[in-house]
C-alpha cells in the first residue's frame, strides 16, 4: 500500500495565516474593517466624548480608524490567503499619531505648524498603499472600498496643504481700519469711528466677528455719535485667550480694552443673537458706565428652559461644531464660506468669509458653544436695567415657537422701554440686510438722543 501526501501551496500559506482550505472572504473583510472604523470615529465623536476640542476629536478619529486599518490586518492574515501587511504600517501611522494629539493636547500653533508636515506625509503614505494593494488585494473590494477610502485621504491632504498655505495670509484680507490692544496676555483689536458722546459700543452674535455689525449699522451710528466694534478673543483679528471663554471672559475682556484704548463711558451697549446676553452681563458688572442698551433680536437668558426645541437643539449643535475645527485643518471652512452667500457689502464680506474659514475661529466658537448654558445661567441671574433706556428689536419672520414670548420679557427688563417688532426681518437680516439694519441703528441712535437729552426713550422720536 502506498501513501500520498497532499502538496502544500506554500506560496500562500503565511506564518500564524489561515490554513488551506480555510479561505474567508477578503471582500467582506475589507468592508467590515473600513465601515467598522468609520463607525467607531462618528461614535466616538459624537457620542462618547460630544462637544470634545480639536485634539481629543481629531485624536478620537486617527485611533478609530487606526483600529479599522489593524483589523483588516489581522482578520486578513487570520482568515484568508491574501495578508495585507499594508495595514498594519497604517494602523500604525493613524494609532500613534491620534495617541500623540490625545496625550499632548497641543494648541493652535503646534497644530498650525503641523500642517506643514502631515498634507506631504500622508500624500506618501498613500501612494505607497496604493502601490501594495495592488499587488495583495486580489479583490474587486480593492477598486470599490480601499481605493475610495485612499481617495479620500489623498483629498483631505491636498485640503490640509492648502488651508497651511491660506493659514499663513493670517489677517491680511481683512482690511478695515482699528488697532490691537494688549489687555493682559492677549490682545483684542478694535475700530471706533464718530464724535460724540454716549459711546456706542456693538457686541456681535455667538461666533460672530465684527465685520456684520460694521458693514451698515456702525457707520450709521457715526454719523451721530462715537462708536467702536470689536473682534472678541479668538476672532477676526483679535488673539485666542488662555482664559477659558465665558461670558465673565468676555464682559472683562470688554472693560479691559475699553481702558486701554482710552474710550471712556457712558457707553451705549447694542448687542445683536447672544450678543445681548454679553450686553446683559457688562450692564450688571459696570451699571455706572452703562447709559443705555439696545437688544437686536437678543437671546433670552430663559433659551434653555423656555424654547421647548433649543435643549436639544443645544445639544445637537454643540456636537457638531465640535467637528469644525478639524473639518477646517483639511481645508473644508474655506470650501464651504465661498458657497455661502451673503447680503454685507465689501470689504466686511471678504473679512467675515476670512474669519469663518480658519481651524483658529472654529476653536473658539466651540469653546464659546460651550460655556453657553453657563453664560445664560448668569444673565438670567443679572438684575433688571431699572430705568435705564432700553429698545428691543425683534425679528418676527421665521421666529422659532416661544421665542416672540420671550423678547417680550426682554422689553421688561427696563422701566423706560420701546419694543419694536419687525414682520418682515429675520434674525440675520437685522444686521446683514441694508434696510432692516437701518431699523437696527435708528434704534440705537434713538437711545443715544434719550441718553444725551435725559429724557425717557418712550418719549423720543425714531
Amino acid at each position: 500500500m502506498t501513501t500520498t501526501t497532499a502538496p502544500i501551496d506554500r506560496q500562500n500559506t503565511v506564518p500564524g495565516g489561515a490554513p488551506p482550505g480555510r479561505r474567508g472572504h477578503i471582500g467582506r473583510i475589507v468592508a467590515g474593517s473600513l465601515g467598522g472604523g468609520l463607525i467607531a470615529a462618528a461614535l466616538s465623536t459624537l457620542v462618547l466624548v460630544p462637544g470634545a476640542t480639536e485634539p481629543v476629536v481629531t485624536g478620537l478619529m486617527l485611533v478609530s480608524l487606526a483600529l479599522g486599518w489593524l483589523s483588516l490586518w489581522h482578520f486578513a492574515r487570520r482568515r484568508t490567503d491574501q495578508p495585507q501587511a499594508w495595514a498594519l504600517v497604517l494602523a500604525a501611522a493613524f494609532g500613534v499619531t491620534g495617541a500623540v494629539l490625545l496625550a499632548l493636547a497641543p494648541g493652535e500653533e503646534a497644530l498650525a505648524g503641523a500642517g506643514w508636515l502631515w498634507p506631504p506625509a500622508l500624500v506618501v503614505l498613500v501612494t505607497w498603499t496604493v502601490t501594495k494593494a495592488r499587488t495583495s488585494l486580489r479583490s474587486g473590494s480593492r477598486q470599490v472600498l480601499l481605493y475610495p477610502v485612499l481617495l479620500a485621504l489623498f483629498v483631505v491632504a491636498i485640503g490640509g496643504f492648502y488651508e497651511a498655505v491660506q493659514g499663513t495670509r493670517g489677517t491680511d484680507d481683512l482690511t478695515a481700519t482699528g488697532q490691537l490692544y494688549d489687555v493682559g496676555g492677549h490682545h483684542l483689536w478694535m475700530s471706533c469711528t464718530g464724535s460724540g458722546s454716549p459711546t456706542v459700543v456693538l457686541e456681535s452674535g455667538l461666533g460672530e466677528p465684527s465685520a456684520p455689525m460694521s458693514a451698515w449699522i456702525a457707520p450709521a451710528v457715526a454719523a451721530d455719535t462715537r462708536v467702536c466694534v470689536y473682534d472678541r478673543a479668538g476672532y477676526g483679528r483679535s488673539g485666542p485667550s488662555d482664559v477659558t471663554t465665558s461670558g465673565e471672559s468676555i464682559v472683562n475682556d470688554l472693560r479691559t480694552l475699553l481702558e486701554v484704548a482710552g474710550e471712556p463711558g457712558p457707553y451705549v451697549l447694542a448687542g445683536h443673537s447672544t450678543g445681548a446676553v454679553y450686553v446683559r452681563l457688562f450692564a450688571d458688572a459696570y451699571p455706572d458706565e452703562v447709559a443705555g442698551v439696545v437688544l437686536l433680536d437678543g437671546q433670552s437668558p430663559d433659551a434653555m428652559a423656555e424654547l421647548p426645541a433649543y435643549p436639544a437643539f443645544y445639544a445637537g449643535f454643540r456636537r457638531l461644531e465640535a467637528l469644525a475645527p478639524t473639518l477646517a485643518r483639511f481645508g473644508v471652512a474655506r470650501l464651504a464660506t465661498g458657497l455661502v452667500g451673503s447680503d454685507l457689502p465689501m470689504p466686511q464680506r471678504a473679512e467675515s468669509e476670512a474669519t469663518w474659514s480658519t481651524p483658529a475661529h472654529f476653536r473658539t466658537l466651540r469653546d464659546e458653544i460651550a460655556a453657553l448654558p453657563e453664560s445664560l445661567s448668569a444673565a438670567h441671574d443679572a438684575g433688571p436695567l431699572g430705568t435705564v433706556p432700553l429698545v428691543v428689536v425683534t425679528a418676527e419672520k421665521d421666529a422659532q415657537d416661544g421665542w416672540l414670548p420671550l423678547q417680550d420679557a426682554l422689553a421688561r427688563l427696563s422701566a423706560d422701554t420701546v419694543h419694536l417688532r419687525l414682520a418682515h426681518a429675520t434674525h440675520s437680516s437685522l444686521v446683514q440686510d441694508p434696510e432692516d439694519a437701518a431699523v437696527a441703528a435708528s434704534a440705537i441712535t434713538r437711545v443715544v438722543t434719550a441718553v444725551r437729552t435725559h429724557r425717557p426713550v418712550t418719549q423720543v422720536t425714531p
